[in-house]
């Protein structure tokens, strides 16, 4: 799984496990991924671009949330 798809779920479970109410943050997702922040960078580019991700200020910095966040049904 290439780091764009791995950065896409990882994004997504986030918010899933906090049932929306929290993002990621850039330096989670680096270290999830074990990929510095400079690599980082042009794979949420491409996410903001396809209108995936939004980015909201919180209390620690910026977090990244789900543009338009739906629950998976099981």
């Amino acid at each position: 799984m290439e780091l764009y798809d791995q950065a896409k779920n990882l994004i997504f479970n986030r918010q899933s496990s906090s049932n929306n109410s929290s993002g990621t943050s850039l330096n989670n997702i680096s270290k999830c991924l074990d990929i510095t922040i400079v690599q980082l960078k042009p794979i949420l580019n491409r996410l903001y671009k396809e209108s995936y991700i939004t980015v909201r200020k919180g209390i620690n910095g910026e977090l990244i949330f789900l543009k338009n966040y739906k629950q998976k049904q099981s």
